[in-house]
């Protein structure tokens, strides 16, 4: 009891070096602030629920997208976006950041 399995840990390990902590490394997580700070969480919570059986399908399109991004200074946040909606656990993830009450 207590262990983590080997899967779990990589799907943790492969979150926390997508969305690091909000400590300002990370533009999604800059966006992320952003958005609780103007009180958007909650749209973006239930944007995220209808959306999520499409998840790696949007994903790639943020892939694609990504150049085009790199011209607004945003090709990093949508790579972290789309890899975090293609982890396994990459949604809760998201979901779980956006919920947090207080905004960081």
């Amino acid at each position: 009891m207590g262990r983590i399995s080997p899967p779990a840990r990589a799907s943790a390990a492969a979150n926390s070096a997508i969305l690091p902590t909000m400590d300002g490394h990370s533009q999604l997580s800059a966006l992320i602030q952003r958005a609780k700070a103007r009180g958007q969480a909650a749209f973006w919570l239930s944007l995220i629920d209808m959306l999520e059986p499409a998840a790696p399908i949007f994903a790639q399109g943020l892939l694609v997208t990504q150049p085009l991004a790199n011209l607004l200074n945003g090709a990093d946040a949508l790579r972290e976006l789309a890899e975090l909606l293609e982890a396994p656990d990459g949604i809760n993830t998201l979901r779980q950041r956006l919920a947090d009450a207080s905004p960081e």
